[in-house]
């Protein structure tokens, strides 16, 4: 399973993906940020276990918006 997400935010793609890596989370950056386009990133859970889903959700949630 894989989710693609438009953040809404003024973070970089590559300041997502720093934060993320940050708390442990990996993600994958989609395409490269426009200036008028937000970033968007990949989030795939293959091989992940179902319990630890919502924990990592929301360590990137935590990291992201505080």
């Amino acid at each position: 399973l894989h989710v693609r997400l438009s953040v809404q935010t003024a973070d970089s793609v590559e300041m997502l993906v720093s934060k993320a890596a940050a708390v442990g989370v990996g993600i994958i950056p989609v395409s490269e940020q426009a200036a008028t386009c937000s970033p968007e990133i990949l989030l795939s859970f293959a091989g992940i276990a179902e319990a630890d889903i919502k924990p990592a959700i929301e360590l990137l949630k935590q990291a992201w918006f505080g």
